[in-house]
Formats: structure tokens, sequence, C-alpha cells
């Protein structure tokens, strides 16, 4: 009672006010610094994630176009066995590696030497003949020819090869050759 009427309770009441007037001022303060902190928060993460993003595709292209070269090379030089084993030149050293196109290699390596003995197995039989054996093209070129063959025409073997039945018989001949 004594309080009461020294207006004691208003003055409480007055200060009560003033400091949850300030401390509510605090906060707002305090409240719109953490969203600003936390909306500079959100936009370092973005900056982090779009940077993130773009090394990682960056990343992703050097390592394709690395990987794709690799690749490339390797199934050109295939490519290229393929093409010297048609035209009878050497083959390029076996790739190196455990992966499928080392392996492809390897087995058309094993196959050119297949064909390799099959050829000079072939050669000697033919060669081994007196028989005469003989390759033409439909223009009645010889292709090929084995010194027994040459031998029949009177001619060597580097004299036969490339010329037409025409170059080497009398026209009768060799009109009853192509006939």
């Amino acid at each position: 009672e004594e309080g009461v009427r020294e207006a004691k309770g208003t003055d409480l009441m007055n200060q009560t006010r003033g400091a949850m007037a300030a401390f509510l001022q605090d906060e707002s303060r305090l409240d719109a610094e953490r969203r600003q902190i936390v909306a500079a928060s959100w936009e370092r993460l973005s900056q982090l994630l779009v940077a993130g993003t773009a090394a990682a595709i960056l990343l992703a292209i050097i390592l394709t176009l690395l990987f794709s070269r690799g690749i490339s090379r390797r199934l050109q030089q295939l490519r290229d066995n393929a093409i010297n084993l048609a035209a009878g030149k050497e083959l390029a050293p076996p790739l190196n590696g455990n992966d499928e196109i080392a392996e492809l290699d390897r087995v058309f390596h094993e196959m050119a030497e297949s064909l390799d003995e099959v050829t000079r197995r072939e050669k000697a039989v033919i060669d081994g003949t007196t028989d005469g054996i003989f390759v033409k093209d439909l223009e009645h070129r010889f292709l090929m020819m084995n010194r027994g063959g040459a031998d029949q025409v009177g001619k060597a073997v580097e004299e036969v090869i490339g010329a037409s039945v025409h170059d080497l018989f009398a026209p009768e001949s060799a009109q009853r050759i192509v006939a």
C-alpha cells in the first residue's frame, strides 16, 4: 500500500515498459542483422554452388576430351593396321593395356601373323611346283604367276606381272586364251 501511495507502481511500470521497448528495439535490430547475415550467407552459398557446378562441368569436359582423344588415337591405330594389312605393309606395334581395344589389337596382330603364315605356305606350294599357276584380272592382265608359268611363257616372272595376254602371246593365241 505504501508503494501505491508514493506512485512507485507507476514508475516501476514505466521503467518496465521502457526496458521492454528497448528490449524489443534491440531484438528488432538484431533480427534485421540476422536476416542480413542469412541473406549474405545464401548469396555466398549460391555463388559457391554456381562456381562448383561450373568447375564440375569444366572438369567433365576436360576428362571427356582426354578420354576421347586417347580412345580415338587407339582406334586410329587399329584402322591404320587394317589398311596396312590389306596393303601388305608392316603393322604398328601392338597397343599396351588390358582393355577391350588392346585385346582387339592383340587378336588383330595374331590374325595378321596367321595370314602371313598361310601366305608363306601358299607361296611355297605355288613356287615349288613346275606347273604354271597364275592369277589374271578381268582385263586379262597377269597379277601373279609362278616360275613354272613364266617358264612356259618363256619370260621372267617380273616381265609377266602387269602384262596382258595380248602383250605376251600372238594375236591368234591371245584370242583363244581370252575366249
